[in-house]
């Protein structure tokens, strides 16, 4: 697949950044989506392999996997990625994520709305006290309803709204 991201390892996430997604994950099964050349995550996937990839894939496309196989799907995508694509990575997000798992996002764009999700207070996590230094936003949902729930919920409002 070709990287139409044009992905560039320019930086690796601050080291309190790091110690965060390492907590968030301790104990849990985990997939890193946008996982670029870190090793964090049980299960990592990328558009091209960095050094520590265990699945070759592209989010959009779809993920070769079941839903709710995770209990954290978290990752760092590409920042500049067009708006119209956003919502397919978070609804692809959510659907491998068990229910009460956690999504985790570290990007500039916050979704509004995921439906069958809680958004938690999002995290700053600054870089230090360097002018311009990386500094991270961390977006975290709690995932409270499969898709399979919310379908059931939705078919069932029409019927009493009907």
């Amino acid at each position: 697949m070709k990287n139409e991201f044009g992905f560039k390892q320019a930086w690796a996430w601050p080291e309190r950044v790091e110690k965060f997604f390492k907590k968030e994950i301790k104990n849990k099964k985990s997939c890193h989506v946008f996982c670029g050349s870190s090793p964090l995550g049980d299960i990592r996937i990328d558009i091209e392999d960095n050094g520590h990839l265990t699945h070759k894939a592209d989010i959009l496309q779809g993920l070769p996997f079941k839903d709710e196989s995770f209990e954290v799907v978290f990752g760092d995508p590409p920042w500049h990625i067009a708006k119209h694509l956003r919502s397919k990575i978070m609804y692809e997000m959510r659907r491998i994520c068990k229910v009460n798992g956690m999504i985790i996002l570290n990007a500039n764009w916050n979704p509004n709305n995921l439906r069958g999700c809680f958004l938690l207070e999002p995290i700053y996590i600054s870089g230090g006290r360097m002018p311009f230094g990386n500094s991270a936003m961390i977006i975290r949902y709690l995932k409270i309803q499969s898709e399979k729930d919310r379908i059931i919920d939705l078919k069932n409002k029409e019927i009493n709204d009907g």
